[in-house]
């Protein structure tokens, strides 16, 4: 089951209520572990991203009102830009205000918006777009700043080495310092699973498990990755991926 954190910014009481409800209906129709955060000030949205999975992705209500200022989801955007974890999660916006949209979208990484008085379709489609696109694909920086869509279909397994990970295909390898071990779990589907302290693999692409010898073996010849030794079965695997 996939499993994923989204945090809700939106002041208004029952407009929260809403997006929560619509979207624990969406995670129960695509079988999406789903958690939700929600937050009514920019204060809380921020300590709420503290002892947390990584968050997927956020729903911002643009236009806010905290101490007569209109700071809204803009500013919390500004603060998510300066952050190297969040700097390229997706972003939704959520507004009455068309007038924001031309800068949210000029100057932020926004995804998507959704303008209000919105439907649950208009909600689900979104979700849609936004689950579709990110299972598929995982946007990766290189040091030189050079962006690499890898297609999760061939992505064999990422290891961990010093301040770089190295994410590995049947094809080719990318360098990156984009994310750390934590943070790439929480943007990956669940399959993808931590087997040993150094590296993430994937759990589709397994051809054997050795509990003895501590390896395992990936399609592609001579492809072996670390095992812990503290995993002993293919139990471990199953266990991850469900989340139980």
């Amino acid at each position: 089951m996939i499993k994923r954190t989204i945090l809700i910014l939106e002041d208004d009481m029952l407009q929260r209520e809403s997006l929560c409800r619509w979207m624990n209906e969406y995670a129960g129709r695509r079988s999406i572990s789903l958690q939700i955060l929600t937050a009514a000030s920019i204060a809380e949205a921020r300590a709420a991203l503290v002892g947390h999975p990584p968050v997927f992705a956020f729903f911002l209500d643009i236009s806010l009102k905290e101490d007569d200022k209109d700071h809204g989801g803009l500013e919390f955007s500004r603060f998510l830009q300066e952050t190297s974890a969040y700097r390229h999660t997706p972003l939704i916006y959520v507004t009455s205000y068309g007038d924001y949209l031309k800068q949210a979208l000029n100057t932020f990484h926004c995804f998507a918006f959704l303008l209000k008085p919105y439907t649950k379709e208009e909600l689900f489609t979104q979700l849609d777009d936004l689950f579709d696109s990110h299972i598929e694909q995982l946007y990766v920086r290189d040091p030189e700043g050079i962006y690499h869509a890898l297609s999760l279909d061939s992505l064999l397994y990422v290891h961990s080495e010093g301040r770089y990970l190295h994410y590995f295909t049947g094809e080719y390898e990318v360098r990156s310092r984009q994310f750390s071990m934590t943070e790439l779990l929480g943007k990956l589907p669940s399959h993808f699973v931590r087997c040993h302290k150094s590296y993430i693999m994937n759990t589709e692409k397994a051809r054997n498990y050795d509990f003895i010898n501590h390896y395992i073996e990936l399609e592609g010849a001579g492809m072996h990755i670390p095992l812990s030794r503290t995993i002993k079965s293919k139990a471990y695997f199953q266990k991850n991926k469900t989340g139980e």
